[in-house]
């Protein structure tokens, strides 16, 4: 059998049609969907995007691994095999290997950080001349089409695709998909629905040096606009990931594969105050699509309410999917009997981690939400936020005042979390950010020409 990862940076699970968007955006995706099983729930374990790839790949949370940010010191890292200092292996990949299948990757994640190639038989990073996060969606599949076809023909592989096109600016979509939803004036001086970007704060300051890559010309003053550009952005990557699709059509190895699709995180558009960014544990930034379809395996048009991690059991599935045993290092679990059958848990419980753009946690169960906030950097999170997720999924009313003894149990659920995961080791997002949020080093100076 195979196995085909595929990752759409920063995408949203509910602008997708399959999440309910009302939007066209991703009839491939929608395809995938009706032909297999879609997980309602699933959130990010690791935000934003190196400690989500490493938790993925390693199979282990970001506060085992040490990986809870960007840019660390190679001594607060503490991969598998490795003892500290950066080292060690990425485990999915080389568990794969060691097992017979045909590994493969095409990502530009290597020029983050060397080890993401680790346990890859083949590691595409294509167009060396563009910066990592700039690579389309036509640049990825100039490699990954062939690579599939190639690795098809020595038998059992793994090819692990990733898309960074929902990914801000929002702005390298070809020319037929940039106004596929929006017909007005993107400049319009009577447009006041971004005027919040203006009042001169650090972090606005910021977005709206975003959005001049957009325009570089122009003031955007739509909202709509810059909405309906990540919207666009999907839809050109779900259009080259359906040629993805057609592939493995072509080969006719369809009923012999899993076609996993999933996002890392998603995307603030405005909520809790974050505009164009994944700035946060809050819903918009960790809830993610996570679709599987595999034929006579999975049920086709099923969905499961279960609240499962899409990265590290995702791991898990994957390692068992290929009759592989799902090493003792794995942190999550495989999510196949669920999806085959919709019965049991998976969790009762999620941890997600947010450790770039300010230092925060966020405990999930099928009821409650726990934000819990150490350090807020450039907004007004408060230490302590409680939402009945239930009855308010898009978390407008903190009622951690009126349920002070839900609040307490969930913050002391977390507390035992935390330390079951580190035993005697301290707290790798405390520790990374104890001389202040990562982002906070570049933000307020001005000196806006690095993303991270």
């Amino acid at each position: 059998m195979n196995i085909v990862l595929i990752v759409v940076d920063t995408q949203r699970a509910d602008h997708l049609g399959c999440y309910g968007y009302g939007r066209p955006t991703s009839a491939n995706i929608d395809a995938v969907a009706a032909d297999g099983v879609v997980f309602e729930n699933a959130y990010s374990s690791d935000v934003p995007t190196q400690p989500w790839y490493t938790a993925t790949l390693t199979g282990q949370f970001g506060v085992t691994t040490g990986v809870v940010s960007h840019e660390q010191p190679a001594e607060t890292v503490r991969l598998p095999g490795g003892a500290g200092g950066g080292g060690g292996t990425m485990l999915l990949p080389r568990t794969l290997s060691q097992n017979g299948m045909t590994t493969g990757a095409v990502s530009t994640l290597v020029n983050f950080r060397r080890w993401f190639a680790d346990g890859f038989e083949y590691y595409v990073r294509p167009r060396q001349d563009k910066s990592v996060q700039r690579v389309t969606a036509d640049d990825i599949n100039e490699h990954a089409l062939p690579l599939m076809k190639h690795l098809a023909d020595r038998g059992p592989f793994f090819l692990f695709i990733h898309y960074w096109d929902p990914h801000g600016w929002y702005s390298e979509q070809p020319k037929e998909f940039e106004n596929l939803y929006f017909d007005g004036d993107p400049y319009d001086p009577k447009d006041e629905s971004l005027k919040v970007l203006d009042d001169g704060m650090p972090i606005h300051r910021f977005t709206r040096y975003m959005l001049e890559r957009m325009s570089p010309e122009k003031h955007i003053t739509s909202y709509d606009y810059v909405v309906s550009q990540y919207d666009s952005e999907t839809t050109y990557c779900d259009n080259r990931i359906g040629r993805v699709l057609e592939t493995i059509e072509d080969l006719n190895i369809a009923d012999e594969t899993l076609v996993a699709i999933t996002s890392d995180h998603g995307e603030e558009l405005g909520e809790h105050g974050v505009y164009f960014d994944h700035a946060s544990a809050y819903e918009p930034t960790v809830h993610v699509p996570l679709v599987m379809r595999f034929p006579g395996v999975l049920p086709a048009g099923q969905r499961r309410a279960q609240l499962p991690y899409s990265s590290v059991d995702l791991s898990a599935t994957i390692c068992e999917a290929a009759g592989v045993d799902v090493p003792e290092e794995f942190g999550g679990k495989s999510l196949l009997d669920v999806a085959k059958t919709g019965k049991g848990d998976v969790h009762d419980f999620l941890v997600m981690t947010q450790g770039l753009w300010r230092s925060q946690r966020a405990l999930r169960t099928k009821e409650w939400k726990l934000v819990r906030t150490y350090d807020p950097t450039f907004w007004s999170s408060l230490p302590v936020e409680l939402y009945n997720i239930g009855e308010d999924p898009t978390e407008l009313e903190d009622v951690h005042e009126k349920q002070p003894k839900i609040t307490d149990d969930l913050e002391l659920k977390l507390f035992r979390w935390i330390g079951e995961m580190t035993g005697r080791r301290p707290d790798p997002l405390l520790v990374r950010n104890a001389d202040g949020v990562r982002a906070s080093a570049w933000v307020p100076t001005g000196k806006f020409d690095k993303r991270t």
